[in-house]
């Protein structure tokens, strides 16, 4: 099993600025150049005063797990503030969700490794944020796996259309035939028991979608020491009231602070990632999240003063009420993260939050040993795969077998006949009677490199095929659907085939 980076650069104009110019992160992200700022560690952590509700938190998301001493330790030291925190996070999503889930996570654990070998009078925990307040069922509920034939298997949990927080959807009895359809698409592989074991121990009937995802993604990263938060519990706990009842009772203030920095980037060429809205807020009643808007806000105020837990953050919120109770000194995010938080460093201000640094996670494409093999074999940049589908298919004709095979038969053909009637000349001026002898030899010998031709160039064809069968195969399996293998797959296939430990190696070798 093979890594390889891909290049995040061309998702948007915003990415590739933020990758190529510090004047970008200047402007935007003004905590980006503090990176070994001791007073910028050293401000986070004299800001945050909330760690023994923290602590609730994190025990009660991570009570069913079974922590190892690193992540004992950790939990310890975050919520002692003795240490800052790397965060990351991810929605819960079907079997682990989307191969970018823990990329994100060991994106984290190696930040806070690398601090903590240039900062070692501090301690960097990397945290996970389990985004499961979120209702996005569809995003959550599905997930693509791979058959032998590296084509694409869907698999979708039942699931209604309201909107539920994801903390509070659990598993039916069809997950009993997701778990089948695994065993189909992973049979015969090296690993497959391996995998199974793992899913009947995370995703079962009657477990929260939450509480599967976390206990399946913790055999990954449990050794990296990290500590997990629920955006559920950390509502629950009363965690987002202080800057809701902020939000609630001053309506369009978000939007105006929000609305200066967008009006700069929009002036700049830049694509906004979110829009802001009057009342940044939703409300949980029985377990079903609802929109707050200026029209029904008076409602909603009067809910705060009896039910002040029940609400949650919306997407441009979240992050700062999040970075409100965490010693965040730097948040790992994808693209589109990264293109809505660069919306925000006037609101942090306006909050009296420190914002953490952002930095963009690593991305990568997983190769098996035999696509490897056919890749080596025909010295083929793996980059190709990634071309635009009409560039691609240009490609293919560069490594197949030429035509050359016809025009060599042709030649043959032609100096058959010329050997042959240049030999039966001689031969009739020997004996006349010798002469149908001649033209029977020469009969039977073309015949014979026709059939040779004809099995040659079936020989060829088929060669081809199996070739540009085996070139889309590789196609699929790097980019599916067009889209980055981290964001069709899951990552139950590559365990498979290589086993949890050399995918956990590979994933903390990223730098």
């Amino acid at each position: 099993m093979k890594l390889i980076a891909n290049e995040l650069d061309g998702s948007s104009k915003l990415v590739r600025d933020f990758i190529r110019s510090d004047d970008f992160a200047a402007r935007f992200l003004p905590n980006n150049t503090r990176k070994d700022d001791k007073h910028f560690f050293d401000a986070i952590l004299k800001s945050k005063d909330d760690y023994q509700r923290l602590r609730e938190v994190c025990q009660s998301t991570m009570q069913n797990l079974p922590l190892n001493e690193l992540q004992s330790q950790n939990l310890d030291k975050l919520c002692s503030g003795k240490a800052l925190a790397v965060v990351t996070g991810q929605q819960p999503g079907l079997f682990g969700g989307p191969i970018y889930s823990l990329t994100k996570a060991f994106s984290a654990f190696d930040y806070a490794r690398k601090m903590k070998l240039n900062h070692p009078e501090y301690d960097f925990v990397p945290v996970y944020w389990v985004a499961d307040n979120d209702h996005d069922a569809d995003e959550a509920g599905n997930i693509s796996l791979f058959d032998i034939n590296l084509s694409l298997v869907n698999l979708s949990a039942d699931y209604d259309s309201q909107n539920i927080s994801l903390a509070h959807r659990y598993f039916g009895e069809d997950v009993i035939g997701l778990k089948e359809q695994v065993v189909d698409a992973i049979k015969n592989t090296q690993y497959a028991d391996e995998i199974m074991r793992m899913l009947h121990e995370s995703y079962a009937v009657g477990k929260s979608w939450s509480e599967a995802f976390i206990t399946f993604i913790n055999f990954f990263i449990s050794d990296c020491g990290f500590v997990f938060i629920s955006a559920e519990k950390f509502r629950e706990h009363g965690l987002f009231a202080k800057f809701a009842e902020k939000e609630l009772y001053s309506t369009g203030q978000t939007a105006e602070i929000v609305n200066q920095t967008n009006d700069e980037l929009l002036s700049l060429g830049y694509h906004l990632q979110a829009q802001v809205s009057d009342v940044n807020l939703f409300n949980h009643q029985n377990n079903i999240r609802v929109n707050i808007n200026s029209e029904n806000r008076n409602m909603y105020q009067l809910l705060f003063k009896v039910d002040p837990d029940s609400f949650s953050p919306k997407v441009l919120l979240r992050p700062l009420m999040q970075d409100a109770i965490l010693p965040t000194v730097a948040y790992i995010a994808g693209p589109g993260e990264l293109a809505y938080l660069v919306q925000l460093n006037k609101l942090y201000n306006y909050y009296n939050i420190i914002m953490p640094r952002i930095i963009l996670r690593h991305s990568v494409t997983f190769l098996d040993n035999r696509s490897l093999r056919f890749i080596e074999k025909y010295d083929i940049n793996p980059e190709i795969f990634k071309s635009h589908q009409d560039d691609f298919m240009q490609i293919i004709p560069k490594y197949i077998f030429s035509d050359d095979t016809e025009l060599a038969f042709s030649n043959a053909e032609i100096k058959l006949k010329q050997i042959y009637d240049e030999l039966s000349g001689h031969i009739i001026e020997i004996d006349k009677n010798l002469e149908k002898s001649m033209a029977s030899a020469y009969t039977k010998s073309a015949e014979q490199l026709t059939h040779i031709r004809k099995k040659a160039i079936s020989s060829q064809k088929k060669s081809n095929e199996e070739f540009i069968d085996r070139f889309m195969q590789i196609r699929n399996l790097i980019l599916p659907n067009g889209k980055l293998q981290e964001r069709v797959f899951g990552i139950l296939n590559f365990v498979a085939i290589a086993g949890i430990d050399e995918i956990k190696q590979n994933l903390s070798n990223l730098s």
